[in-house]
């Protein structure tokens, strides 16, 4: 028991940092582990509980129902993990404000319970026309779940003029 007393006595310092030392270790590894080996949880989270999936047929109807209007040349529709991406390329006759007003509109073609699950993000496309540099727009919109309207970001490339 003395020499136990004795080299505590001369030891402490170097006991109290080596047992701080081997705590510090637990301490790196337990958190390695669980943040490079983790859990068998999903890579998403929680946020895919109770997934709406969007069947072909209701992508198709959309799609027809845009292709039936004569201002529409071509759309695409494609599902992310929680977005849905539209564009829609409208030919030289429309005009912007019929864009983005044939894009609200379409969500009345989409089911609620798609629109409360999806936020919808619209690109909506003109090609430039050579004749007149008037004509032609890329616009982005976007429909939250939480949201009450599209909100628009108008991307239309502005070319300067000069004098």
């Amino acid at each position: 028991m003395k020499k136990i007393k004795k080299l505590w006595n001369e030891n402490r310092i170097l006991f109290v940092l080596f047992m701080i030392l081997i705590i510090c270790f637990i301490a790196i590894c337990v958190v390695i582990f669980s943040y490079f080996i983790g859990s068998s949880k999903s890579v998403y989270g929680d946020r895919l509980k109770n997934k709406v999936t969007v069947s072909d047929k209701e992508k198709n109807e959309y799609v027809k129902a845009l292709k039936e209007d004569e201002l529409v040349t071509d759309v695409t529709y494609r599902v992310g993990v929680r977005t849905i991406y539209i564009t829609i390329t409208f030919n030289m006759k429309a005009t912007l404000e019929e864009a983005e007003s044939k894009a609200v509109a379409s969500l009345e073609k989409i089911s609620e319970k798609v629109l409360g699950y999806y936020d919808i993000n619209f690109t909506l496309t003109q090609d430039t026309d050579a004749n007149d540099s008037s004509k032609g727009f890329t616009i982005m919109g976007s429909n939250n779940v939480n949201g009450s309207g599209v909100v628009w970001s108008n991307n239309t490339p502005i070319e300067e003029e000069t004098e």
